[in-house]
């Protein structure tokens, strides 16, 4: 059943187009210095096949250096006829940073800009979405049991301007940042998490949203990156550390790094 264009008072982005989206997965496995990448490839049939069912078209691009992203990125604005723009980036990365084939740094900024930027931008007004599997930092996510319900809980460990915002900009005349979710697989300063089954960040959204297009159930965007990082805190990760203290138990947590999507999202099955 098509969502009409408001759900529960919330505006919502309208996807009437055949394929309703363009979704990239930018990824690399080798470097020149950095680690082999392992589990990369199990990522890329899942999200592949999971955004095909979704109507959208599907396009993979491997071993792109740090100026080959950035014009993939721009050119994806000139894509006619799509309501969406989806882009998964699996990669090494630090701070708000993704590494190319070459080991040079991409922004998040940049990633923005290469649209921004582009004149012939067709993605105007439409939600750009980004997944981002990398590295934010060498720190470990630790987590602490809390006695009152015995469950583990995250540390509150955000920094205050990557904290989600909603834009409250209803104006015809829109920023340029706007329309614009950009979530990452761990929070920032922190390793990210993968092995040979692929990253837990990834498998488990692919996961959640075929449970939804199963059952014939909707959840908006929002409600499903909550999903996610409640899913992805059942995922720890023993860590050895000094022979007195052999194992510490770390953590996955998810973190919207930035949102100005002025309206609601949900993804449908293709009929």
């Amino acid at each position: 059943m098509a969502l009409n264009t408001m759900f529960l008072g919330i505006p919502i982005y309208t996807f009437n187009s055949n394929p309703c989206g363009l979704c990239v997965i930018l990824y690399n496995s080798s470097f020149e210095k950095c680690d082999y990448r392992i589990g990369a490839n199990v990522d890329v049939q899942t999200l592949s096949e999971t955004f095909s069912k979704l109507n959208f078209k599907v396009k993979t691009e491997v071993y792109k250096s740090k100026s080959q992203m950035y014009d993939i990125i721009r050119k994806c604005g000139n894509e006619k006829d799509v309501n969406c723009f989806v882009c998964f980036i699996s990669l090494h990365g630090k701070l708000e940073t993704v590494f190319g084939s070459d080991e040079e740094p991409l922004t998040f900024e940049e990633m923005r800009s290469a649209i921004n930027d582009n004149d012939d931008n067709l993605l105007i007004g439409k939600p750009k979405i980004f997944f981002i599997q990398a590295c934010q930092g060498e720190n470990f996510l630790e987590m602490y049991n809390d006695s009152r319900d015995s469950r583990y809980l995250r540390k509150p460990d955000f920094k205050p301007e990557l904290l989600y915002l909603r834009t409250q900009d209803l104006t015809t005349a829109l920023p340029k940042n706007a329309d614009y979710c950009l979530s990452v697989t761990t929070t920032p300063g922190h390793h990210a998490w993968r092995n040979e089954k692929g990253t837990v960040y990834f498998q488990t959204l692919c996961r959640i949203i075929n449970n939804l297009l199963v059952t014939n159930k909707q959840k908006s965007l929002f409600n499903i990156l909550l999903l996610l990082e409640h899913e992805m805190r059942k995922h720890l990760i023993i860590v050895s550390t000094q022979a007195e203290n052999p194992s510490i138990l770390k953590g996955n947590l998810c973190n919207i790094a930035f949102n100005s999507l002025r309206e609601d999202v949900y993804f449908e099955k293709w009929r």
